[in-house]
C-alpha cells in the first residue's frame, strides 16, 4: 500500500463493553491505529446491569460506539436475526476493507452478516471485505452442557472456513482452538497478545488507602485481591475455600467486581465464617485505586484466555496466584520451582491446580509469609507487563496482521 492510498476502513463488531479485557482491547484498537491509515468504527451490544459497563472508557478515549441493542450476550434467534439485519444496513453504509469481530457472540452473528455483505459485494462485482475474528479466550468447554458446546464448535468451525484470519491472544489459546477443537487450520491462525495503556500506574501511590477505607480494611492488614465478573466460570467458591483456611493469619480478602454470583457468593461467604474476612467491594473504575491496596491477586477460574487481571496485577508490580488454566501460564516468567504442596512458583507469581484449595490456600500463605518475594516478584511482573502487554506493541501487532492479510487477499486483483 502505497503512502499515497486512500485510508483503510475497518469495522469492529463486539458484543458488549462490559467490564474486561475485550472491552477495552476493542477500544484502544478503534482509537489507537494510525488514523493516516486507518479510518475505524465501533459496533456494540448492551451489557446486563450486572457486567459492569465501560462506556466511560470508551468516552475517554473519545471513541462513540454505534450501538445494535439486540447484540447483547444471551442468545435469542429473534434478536440474532435482527442484529444480522442491522449489521448489513452498517456494513453497506460504511463500506469496510476489513471486519473484525471480538468475542464469542458477535463472532458468530458479525460473521455471518460479514459474509452475507461478502457475497453481496461479489454479486456486485465490488471488492470484499477481509474477515478477521479475534477469539479472547473461548467458551468450547466450561460455559455450556456438553451437547451444547459440541455445536458450538461445529458453528466456530463453518464460520472459520469463511474467515481470512483467525486471532488468538495467546499460544495457549491458539493451542487449544487449532489443536484440541480443530476450528481452523493452523495457517490461519496468529497469535497477538492483549496490549493496554498502563498510564494508570503512575497514580499508584496517591491512589493508596482509598480502597481499604471504602472495604473496612485497617491500615497495615496484608489483602488478598480477586477482580473480575462474579460468574461461575471465576469459580470465587475455590477462593473461599482457601481463605477459610487462612483464617487464623487475619489476612483480609476484597473481591472487586459483580455479576449473578454475587448474592450466592455472599451467602457462602457468610456461611463459612468469613463475613469480617471477604469484602465484596463491587465495580471499580480506576485500577490504580484497585491494585494500590492489593498486596496479592488471586484468580481462580476453571477457563480463561489471557485475564486482564493478571496482567493489571503485573503492571502495579503485585504477584499473583491463579490456577493452571488457559492462557494463564503463559503469563509467567522463570523455569518454575515445585513445591511440596503442589504449587509452582515462578519470577512473577505462582500457579495451582485448577480446583485445589489445599495448593492455593498453601500458594497464598507461601507469598503473604514472604514480603521481600512479593515485592521481587512483583518488579519482575512490572517489566513483564511493559514489555508483552503494551497499547503500541499491540497496535504493531494489528497493523501487521491487517496489512499482510490485505497484501495476500488483494494480491493480482
Amino acid at each position: 500500500m502505497s503512502g499515497s492510498a486512500p485510508p483503510l476502513r475497518v469495522l469492529r463488531i463486539i458484543a458488549r463493553l462490559n467490564t474486561g479485557g475485550p472491552a477495552i482491547h476493542a477500544v484502544l484498537l478503534t482509537q489507537g491505529l494510525d488514523p493516516d491509515r486507518y479510518v475505524s468504527e465501533l459496533v456494540i451490544g448492551q451489557p446486563s446491569p450486572l457486567e459492569g459497563d465501560m462506556a466511560y472508557f470508551a468516552a475517554s478515549r473519545n471513541v462513540t460506539p454505534r450501538v445494535v441493542p439486540d447484540l447483547g450476550p444471551e442468545i435469542a434467534a429473534w434478536k440474532d436475526v435482527k442484529s444480522i439485519v442491522r449489521l448489513l444496513g452498517i456494513m453497506r453504509r460504511f463500506r469496510p476493507d476489513v471486519i473484525h469481530t471480538h468475542t464469542g457472540k458477535a463472532g458468530i452473528v458479525g460473521r455471518v452478516g460479514a459474509i452475507v455483505y461478502n457475497l453481496g459485494c461479489s454479486l456486485a462485482r465490488r471488492r470484499r471485505a477481509v474477515l478477521v475474528h479475534t477469539f479472547h479466550g473461548h467458551v468450547l468447554h466450561g460455559y455450556y452442557p456438553r451437547w451444547f458446546s459440541r455445536a458450538l464448535t461445529l458453528v466456530e468451525r463453518v464460520l472459520a472456513a469463511r474467515t481470512d484470519r483467525i486471532v488468538m491472544v495467546s499460544r495457549a489459546v491458539k493451542d487449544e482452538v487449532v489443536a484440541q477443537y480443530r476450528v481452523c487450520p493452523e495457517a490461519k491462525a496468529v497469535v497477538v497478545p492483549l496490549g493496554f495503556d498502563f498510564e494508570w500506574v503512575s497514580r499508584l501511590e496517591g491512589a493508596r488507602g482509598g480502597l481499604r477505607m471504602k472495604a473496612g480494611v485497617a491500615p497495615g492488614t496484608v489483602t488478598i485481591g480477586s477482580v473480575g465478573r462474579l460468574v461461575s466460570i471465576k469459580h470465587h467458591e475455590l477462593l473461599l475455600r482457601a481463605v477459610a483456611r487462612l483464617r487464623a493469619r487475619g489476612v483480609a480478602t476484597i473481591i472487586v467486581g459483580d455479576g449473578e454470583r454475587r448474592q450466592a457468593l455472599e451467602a457462602a461467604a457468610a456461611d463459612a465464617g468469613l463475613a469480617q474476612a471477604v469484602v465484596f467491594a463491587g465495580w471499580q473504575r480506576d485500577p490504580a485505586a484497585i491494585y494500590a491496596d492489593l498486596d496479592v491477586v488471586c484468580l481462580t477460574s476453571k477457563n480463561e484466555g489471557t485475564p486482564v487481571a493478571l496482567i493489571e496485577a503485573m503492571a502495579a508490580g503485585r504477584p499473583f496466584v491463579a490456577t493452571r488454566v488457559g492462557g494463564v501460564p503463559d503469563l509467567v516468567v522463570g523455569p518454575g520451582v515445585p513445591h511440596q504442596s503442589g504449587f509452582l512458583a515462578f519470577d512473577n507469581g505462582i500457579l495451582v491446580p485448577p480446583d485445589d484449595e489445599v495448593a492455593l490456600a498453601a500458594a497464598l500463605a507461601y507469598l503473604l509469609d514472604r514480603p521481600d518475594l512479593r515485592r521481587a516478584m512483583g518488579e519482575v511482573g512490572r517489566r513483564v507487563a511493559a514489555d508483552r502487554f503494551s497499547s503500541a506493541r499491540l497496535m504493531r501487532d494489528v497493523d501487521r496482521v491487517y496489512t499482510d492479510l490485505l497484501r495476500e487477499t488483494r494480491r493480482g486483483s
